[in-house]
């Protein structure tokens, strides 16, 4: 029971460093770095949030939604295989189960289809969600 316990204490501090990294990586994108970054909390569901203010380019978009997973999720199930740590393999999966919201945007992005490479991604500012501007020809 004290494994678990210190595992769900672990998994709820790492909620707030995933929203935390995906600030930190938009913020080395945005114009206005941090200022374009901006933190909340949804109360209904229990859920802290991170929205980049400032529309991105794809690369760095898909960037920022990623990192979170491949830090906290990919990378400790990884080492927990080579260790054998069944406690990091764990924490290491229940984060990318949440990234699972972020994997689906970043999801919708790549299956939005136009004829220009011109096109900027914003976050939505409270919801699970972006939206894409492209620049009209001629």
């Amino acid at each position: 029971m004290g494994s678990a316990l210190f595992i769900l204490a672990v998994f709820l501090v790492l909620i707030v460093v995933h929203e935390l990294i995906h600030g930190a990586t938009w913020a080395v994108f945005a114009p206005g770095r941090w200022n374009a970054v901006s933190f909340g909390f949804i109360t209904k569901y229990l859920t802290p949030y991170c929205c980049c203010n400032a529309p991105l380019k794809k690369g760095p978009y898909i960037l920022g939604a990623l990192m979170p997973t491949l830090l906290l999720g990919i990378l400790p199930c990884t080492a927990a295989i080579f260790t054998d740590s069944l406690p990091l393999f764990t924490i290491g999966a229940l984060m990318i189960l949440g990234g699972g919201g972020d994997l689906t945007i970043i999801l919708k992005l790549l299956c939005f289809r136009t004829s220009t490479q011109d096109v900027l991604y914003l976050d939505h500012p409270y919801q699970a969600g972006l939206a894409a501007f492209t620049r009209q020809q001629g």
